[in-house]
């Protein structure tokens, strides 16, 4: 390969690359749809933990909402109850991924 075959390569090469790069979003990842900002809300972790456990906002009182990272990954840790059930939900900030969901019933005292 000549000289100038190998200047063409290298160039080609890196306009490939910025072509990539241009397509990323904030976090990376080509068209994830969430360029802007890199997290979800904590009002769409709740309502993602809600629909997930089939519980309405008003019947929802949240007692735990906390962001933490989670062996580095971004999570929102929710716990509210609901008729009489405990919920425990940890929420990928990122995707909205449920990573861990749990549920208690409150025995009544007599």
């Amino acid at each position: 390969m000549d000289r100038q075959q190998k200047i063409i390569t290298i160039i080609v090469m890196l306009l490939a690359c910025a072509i990539l790069l241009a397509g990323c979003g904030a976090n990376g990842a080509v068209g994830s749809g969430n360029e802007n900002r890199p997290y979800i809300t904590r009002e769409e972790a709740q309502n993602i933990a809600l629909r997930e456990a089939g519980v309405s906002t008003e019947d929802a009182v949240f007692e735990n909402k906390e962001f933490d990272l989670e062996d580095g990954s971004p999570v929102y840790e929710l716990e509210f109850q609901a008729n009489g059930v405990e919920y425990e939900y940890d929420i990928h900030a990122e995707t909205g991924e449920i990573l861990r969901a749990e549920q208690d019933v409150q025995r009544q005292r007599t």
